[in-house]
């Protein structure tokens, strides 16, 4: 085996094992990876943060409040199961920056398609006086809307820029998506 083969060899085995064993219950910290948390049994994780730490539902909200895509894993003492954060109480608000709306629409079923996940979340749109149309507060999201009105799903902006870049034709994109919902 030469130099090139046994660094490909190593590689390989480190992702194999980092996806397919199971950590023992040894190997799981006994306290949340964020600093000055100090929660103990840390039982969340997430898959497209650096380095998938464990920390608490708690910090899992709190350092997501602007990566409401991303994908977690709740560790049960013996193995890991997918979960959401829309299942620890995230909610994704439309307008006002992010921050809290005084009126908002609530829609607890929503669909946002990225990349091949569809990511079922609750968003809040607002709903102060002279707010724009729902379809506009999810495109200022990056978020291109069904044609639905009120929408029920919304594509992220990068699946159309990878479409876009990749050359594939629109007909293909749109079975795809209609395979995933």
């Amino acid at each position: 085996m030469d130099g090139g083969q046994k660094t490909r060899a190593v590689i390989f085995k480190a992702i194999r094992d980092s996806e397919a064993e199971r950590p023992k219950y040894s190997d799981i910290p006994a306290l949340c990876a964020t600093p000055q948390c100090g929660r103990q049994n840390p039982e969340l994780r997430c898959l497209d943060c650096f380095q998938a730490q464990f920390i608490c539902p708690g910090c899992m909200f709190t350092t997501h409040q602007h990566n409401p895509l991303h994908q977690i894993e709740w560790w049960d003492n013996k193995q890991f199961s997918k979960t959401s954060l829309q299942s620890i109480g995230m909610r994704i608000q439309l307008g006002h920056n992010g921050g809290t709306c005084p009126k908002p629409i609530e829609h607890e079923n929503f669909r946002i398609i990225d990349g091949a996940t569809v990511h079922k979340v609750s968003l809040d749109y607002c709903g102060c006086p002279g707010a724009p149309s729902r379809g506009a507060q999810l495109l200022a999201a990056r978020l291109y809307p069904q044609h639905r009105d009120p929408p029920q799903i919304a594509v992220a902006f990068q699946m159309a820029y990878a479409r876009d870049s990749s050359g594939t034709a629109g007909s293909t994109i749109a079975r795809h998506l209609q395979r995933l919902t």
